[in-house]
């Protein structure tokens, strides 16, 4: 009965500090993708280290985290789906969890945007197992962790996501100056 309440805890917690971070604004992301604001890359890129880190100390000190799915990076389904969700999180100004969190501090276009968006989530989890085309794994080499494919050491792994999330940072203060220097004069 309650094997699904760590998930939920977990759940709510993100979507609450997604909200508490302005995330649940579609501005935010939009700004994301029009050069001006950085800090939702910032911060999401920053947690997906930080969750690295933690899973590795896990596993360093002999404690096993939970199981995870391996899903095949070079999947065609998962780089369509992809495409299909970034192109309406562009669109919408929301991905699922921060139109979550945004129809739980109460925003109306929010709630529009998830009751639009849940029933295509519905209908594709049943239609595509029912498709007679084989559009999984083709390309995929196999279920392999980013380690695995790249026959390097989680530790290696980890420091590369650091620093790629370094040099993001950089290039998302770059792009921030650049547009509040050109819009200076506009207020």
């Amino acid at each position: 009965m309650f094997e699904n309440l760590p998930a939920l805890l977990v759940g709510t917690l993100f979507g609450a500090s997604l909200d508490l971070a302005g995330f649940g604004s579609p501005r935010k992301l939009t700004s994301q993708f029009s050069l001006r604001d950085f800090s939702m890359l910032k911060v999401m890129f920053g947690a997906i280290v930080m969750a690295a880190s933690v899973y590795l100390v896990l596993q360093a000190v002999g404690l096993s985290p939970a199981p995870y799915a391996l899903i095949p990076t070079l999947d065609p389904a998962v780089m369509a789906g992809g495409f299909l969700l970034g192109a309406g999180l562009v669109l919408g100004g929301y991905c699922p969890g921060t139109a979550l969190a945004g129809a739980a501090g109460g925003r109306i276009d929010a709630w529009l945007f998830f009751i639009m968006m849940y029933p295509g989530y519905r209908f594709w989890g049943w239609f595509e197992p029912r498709l007679a085309l084989d559009v999984h794994a083709p390309w995929a080499p196999g279920h392999l962790t980013l380690p695995e494919l790249l026959a390097l050491p989680p530790l290696a792994i980890l420091v590369g996501l650091a620093l790629a999330w370094l040099l993001g940072w950089q290039v998302g203060n770059y792009f921030e100056a650049r547009f509040n220097a050109d819009h200076a004069g506009d207020s």
